[in-house]
């Protein structure tokens, strides 16, 4: 399909814009923005300055992409929005761009982003991720590859949730939420069902489940945890090693269950 600009659109003479692209009537593309080839533009939507969108994107009507981020301390650095290639970011999503110069907000790839969902300045969003209705994400939280997070949860500012976690709907997350996590309702537990999906063998989720119970069963202190998770015989397996470098992450505030699984 040969590009497609609607009459009514307005796209800034300094933007650059691939092949293959479609611009509904009403959207905006501003200056210095880059437009990978085989995008769609919905209808109102906007793409602010210095935004870098990659390849066969989908943007659905009256999103904002990059626009100023919601911070006191921000003064005008051009720190861009980065949106990689192969994403679904549903109506009126609202996405900053970063605060600092040597930072930026990014988004990874094949990420389906639903509706009304917010991601503030600085956050790092991985790949293929699923981020569903009124999602609201506080300055610079870290989403791993592949996690789920439900309608209407609320994650506070410098939050990480692991890659492969599922976090439930309506849920406020006030802590760091470790790979291949459940969280819901008080519970903190292994993602099994979704380990399956990734092809991880029963003998590897056995193992996830007991570094889980190090982690949260025995009381101990987090680093005498790791070294307990460190001595599993299946430790050097991608997932384990996934958990112990989050759990060695400086500064790290790791969620705690308020009830047993």
């Amino acid at each position: 399909m040969p590009t497609q600009v609607h009459a009514n659109a307005d796209i800034h003479t300094s933007a650059q814009l691939g092949d293959n692209i479609c611009v509904e009537s009403g959207a905006v593309i501003e200056q210095d923005c880059v437009i990978g080839s085989g995008c769609t533009i919905g209808r109102h939507s906007i793409i602010w300055r210095g935004s870098i969108v990659g390849e066969n994107n989908r943007i659905f009507p009256f999103c904002s992409l990059g626009g100023e981020p919601q911070d006191k301390k921000y003064k005008g650095e051009q720190a861009p929005l980065i949106i990689g290639n192969n994403n679904t970011i549903r109506e009126y999503c609202f996405i900053n761009k970063g605060t600092d110069a040597n930072d930026e907000t990014r988004i990874g790839n094949g990420n389906w982003i639903m509706a009304y969902v917010h991601v503030a300045h600085d956050c790092i969003i991985g790949d293929n991720t699923t981020i569903a209705n009124t999602v609201q994400l506080a300055g610079h939280v870290e989403v791993g590859a592949r996690a789920i997070i439900g309608g209407g949860a609320l994650v506070h500012q410098f939050r990480r949730i692991g890659i492969g976690a599922i976090i439930g709907g309506g849920e406020v997350i006030l802590h760091d939420v470790p790979p291949y996590a459940l969280v819901g309702k008080g519970v903190v537990s292994v993602n099994r069902e979704g380990m399956h999906r990734y092809g991880f063998s029963n003998d590897i989720i056995d193992a996830m489940r007991h570094a889980y119970k190090i982690l949260y069963r025995q009381g101990l202190p987090l680093t005498e945890a790791i070294d307990h998770i460190e001595a599993l015989t299946q430790a050097q397996e991608p997932p384990l090693q996934e958990l112990l470098a989050f759990l060695r992450f400086p500064n790290i505030q790791l969620i705690r269950p308020r009830k047993s699984a």
